[in-house]
């Protein structure tokens, strides 16, 4: 019997269900190969006899002599698209057989949605070779294998069939809610919401917001580039169809969701607004207390611009003032009187407006500003409105983009001035001036009653008109001072560099100056005894001309030294000296030592010792 287990263990016996007979009553055990586990075959089932059994762990006597038989168990069956959602990471990453028999509701060159029976996964688009031609609306059979995919199980294709075409499936009804929450991520589903805005993206699709119930989702219409922007969606009740996708970090951690409809058709109009739902309200009367039921459509008000830069707004009515963000930037400067219509919302310290859209009508007075003293400027009755305070400038930055940025000390606070207009910053008023400021309020923080936080704030600047200077920064400001400082340090580095290279080539010009020296000595020593030696020194050109000669040679050859010079040095060779002379050059035909035969002036033939 331990034999048996131990063949079971090690995996050479088949894996499977199956049992071992013995001669007396059975037990039943229930074990896991490690072949069974790695075919994914389930369990191995062991009938035992307990008189076996006990004798294995006792050791008493060897076990009977057993017969086995083993039943082979199919494969786990292929997993539909529910059941690869479900599966945990671990179980996902066994690369466990699927079998889709679906629809494709979207397809792109990253993205492969198909929908069956039990719902919608994504498929990852890296299909065998040669690549399928498909398209939204193929009905297909898809043959893969689990993956972890990068936030939800997916599938990963081996081999696809294509077995038709058709409409796409009914999608699976769900809320707005539910959608955002990414527990849907991938499915195929049918939301309801109003069309807050549409803008046409770089690719030509329509990029669309929806809003129901607080909630809002921005999406996209795979629309051709040529066609027209649908505008007539806005501030409608829908009902569309669409896969929703899912944004996330690289650990597998949820941050937002978007909708892809495939095609304009999955999008249809419910309601339109009817006239109790036109909603046009006063500035004053947004966001205020009221019993009536918020339809959710857009608001229309008339409002002055107080200032403007790119996608937002100022406005002001009044006492009344908020902020809006337009879908398309507008040039509007202060002081144009226009009409807005957009979505109302709540911010933090005060009701702003999205999704606006505007209609110039006019111009009227920009509503002077209201002086605020330092202390209260941080309030949040002063969030949007057009101020006037006195500040000391602390520093001055090159903000992103266009801005440029003034950061003032405004009573016991700091505070933000941002200047759209791109200007060197020395056209602003140096650090530790004292200035009046005008500029919308734009508070940032919390106001939460219940754990009051901190609140900062900056003033957004119309132009560089709106900064005044009341008191000049005196002469020994920081800056100044740390500018002197640091020529003072360059002074003093350049000073230190140059005595230290005086210094420098004050030793190596002594150094030099003594080699010259040491080698005239030399020199001069060498001569002298070049002048006075017994033995014939000379010098001669490369050509083999002599160049110079001692005193010597005079006594040896009795040829004076001028007679000499410039002459060959074959004048003093032999004739077999003369040829091998000519026939070589001077500093290859004479080696470092050997004899050389001369002639004298009286005739006579002298053999001398050559060094060279």
């Amino acid at each position: 019997m331990v034999g048996a287990l131990r063949q079971l263990t090690e995996g050479r016996v088949p894996a499977g269900d199956g049992h071992l007979v013995g001669n007396d009553s059975v037990l039943t055990v229930r074990l896991i190969s490690k072949t069974a586990r790695i075919a994914g075959l389930g369990t191995v089932l062991l009938l035992v006899p307990p008189a076996v059994v006990g004798a294995a762990d006792v050791g008493d006597a060897p076990p009977p002599v057993l017969q086995s038989s083993y039943t082979h168990v199919e494969k786990p069956s292929p997993l539909n698209a529910a059941a690869v959602r479900a599966l945990p990471q671990v179980r996902a990453r066994a690369s466990l057989p699927a079998e889709l028999n679906g629809t494709i509701t979207y397809i792109d060159k990253y993205n492969v949605f198909v929908t069956d029976s039990s719902g919608t996964i994504y498929v990852r688009p890296e299909w065998p070779a040669p690549a399928p031609a498909l398209k939204i609306g193929d009905r297909v059979r898809l043959i893969g294998h689990s993956g972890p995919g990068d936030f939800a199980p997916i599938v990963m294709p081996d081999r696809v069939e294509v077995l038709g075409s058709g409409p796409l499936p009914p999608a699976m009804p769900a809320s707005l809610r539910d959608v955002a929450s990414g527990r849907l991520d991938a499915q195929w589903v049918t939301v309801h919401g109003i069309v807050q805005s549409v803008r046409r993206s770089r690719q030509g699709h329509t990029i669309f917001s929806l809003s129901s119930e607080g909630v809002a989702i921005t999406g996209r219409i795979i629309t051709p580039p040529s066609a027209p922007l649908p505008t007539e969606l806005v501030n409608t009740h829908v009902r569309l169809d669409a896969v929703a996708l899912t944004n996330f970090t690289g650990r597998r951690q949820f941050l937002a969701t978007y909708l892809i409809v495939p095609t304009p058709d999955h999008v249809a109009i419910e309601e339109r607004p009817t006239a109790s739902e036109q909603r046009h309200l006063s500035l004053a009367d947004i966001g205020v207390f009221s019993l009536q039921p918020d339809s959710g459509h857009a608001i229309e008000t008339r409002a002055t611009v107080t200032w403007s830069s790119g996608r937002r707004l100022a406005l002001a009515a009044g006492t009344a003032v908020i902020f809006a963000d337009l879908d398309q930037p507008q040039a509007l400067p202060p002081g144009t009187v226009v009409t807005a219509r957009g979505f109302a919302s709540t911010g933090t310290f005060g009701p702003l407006l999205q999704h606006v859209s505007v209609t110039p009508v006019g111009t009227a007075a920009v509503p002077p500003p209201t002086n605020v003293p330092g202390t209260e400027l941080l309030s949040a009755e002063h969030h949007g409105e057009l101020v006037s305070v006195l500040g000391r400038v602390i520093e001055r930055v090159n903000g992103l983009g266009e801005r440029q940025t003034l950061v003032l000390q405004v009573g016991n606070d700091v505070v933000r001035a941002q200047l759209n207009d791109r200007l060197p910053l020395s056209s602003l008023p140096p650090v530790q001036s004292v200035v009046r400021v005008t500029g919308v309020c734009r508070l940032q923080g919390t106001t939460s009653a219940l754990e009051p936080g901190g609140i900062s704030g900056e003033l957004l600047l119309r132009s560089l008109g709106d900064i005044q200077i009341v008191k000049q920064a005196p002469f020994w400001t920081t800056d100044a001072l740390l500018a002197l400082a640091f020529m003072g340090l360059v002074v003093v580095a350049i000073l230190g560099w140059a005595l230290a290279l005086r210094r420098r080539l004050g030793r190596q010009h002594g150094i030099i100056s003594e080699h010259v020296e040491r080698e005239a000595v030399l020199e001069a020593t060498f001569r002298e005894l070049i002048e006075h030696s017994p033995d014939l020194y000379d010098t001669h050109e490369l050509s083999g001309r002599i160049a110079s000669l001692n005193p010597a040679v005079e006594r040896i050859t009795g040829y004076s030294r001028e007679s000499l010079i410039g002459q060959p040095i074959q004048a003093l060779s032999g004739e077999d000296e003369q040829a091998s002379v000519a026939h070589h050059p001077v500093d290859s035909t004479f080696g470092p030592q050997r004899e050389m035969a001369i002639f004298t002036r009286d005739g006579r033939r002298r053999l001398l010792e050559h060094i060279q």
